[in-house]
């Protein structure tokens, strides 16, 4: 943490002091021993700690979200060791990119979030996960209700996939923070058909402002779900526009 205080974050080739080879074993130590540890939390502690006794490095104090850029520039260099201990072990680059993007800085999550999805990929729910998460989430916009109202609801096909939301959003949820990443997966497949039932029945985009905030508020709901287990819009799949 003091070197990239001191703003000596390894460039190209160049790793005079071997940081990404500490930062490796960093990573792999809390992958070994599963040490339950929220980097930005911890960082920030050694952060105040050093400065508590004197050290000032070079780095700006700028603060993103409340904290130091230096500890986000330390979570960021980890997070790379990370994704690159991931693709060394077969895991595809997309898949790892998922996992990293919803697991913040907990490792051990992006870990098992990636293992499960590279797992899950020759299963024919995949496919019908991904899809639904990619239509669901391009038609998305900003001006989605706070709330969904099951009073605006003009077809069968709106409620069925708020009652299929519902009912998976405890399941995925419970997996998820168990860390059973496949059962979660597999909780995401009932969802798949009530979203293509409702692209088929409605348009989304309704002309009344009410009726379209709405559905976009359900679809919102919906990718919120999905968002459980890893950010299917960094998935590459063939044929996607």
């Amino acid at each position: 943490m003091a070197a990239i205080e001191l703003g000596l974050m390894p460039t190209g080739s160049e790793d005079p002091y071997a940081l990404r080879r500490a930062a490796l074993g960093v990573v792999q130590t809390i992958l070994l021993h599963k040490v339950p540890l929220r980097l930005g939390e911890f960082l920030t502690h050694v952060h105040v700690g050093l400065r508590e006794r004197g050290f000032r490095g070079t780095f700006a104090y700028i603060s993103r979200g409340g904290r130091p850029a230096s500890v986000d520039a330390a979570i960021d260099f980890l997070r790379q060791r990370l994704r690159a201990l991931l693709l060394d072990r077969g895991i595809r680059y997309d898949v790892a990119d998922a996992a990293l993007a919803v697991s913040a800085d907990d490792f051990i999550a992006a870990e098992a979030r990636a293992a499960a999805m590279h797992g899950f990929l020759s299963d024919p729910g995949f496919g019908r996960v991904f899809v639904a998460y990619d239509r669901a989430s391009r038609i998305l916009t900003a001006e989605g209700a706070v709330a969904i109202d099951p009073a605006l609801f003009e077809h069968p096909a709106e409620r069925n996939l708020a009652l299929a939301s519902h009912a998976a959003t405890p399941a995925v949820t419970a997996a998820a923070d168990a860390g059973d990443y496949t059962a979660a997966l597999r909780a995401l497949v009932p969802l798949a058909e009530p979203v293509d039932r409702l692209f088929d029945a409605v348009l989304v985009n309704s002309p009344d402002p009410r009726v379209r905030a709405n559905r976009q508020a359900l679809l919102r709901e919906v990718v919120d779900v999905f968002r459980r287990v890893g950010d299917f819009a960094k998935i590459v799949m063939e044929g996607r526009d």
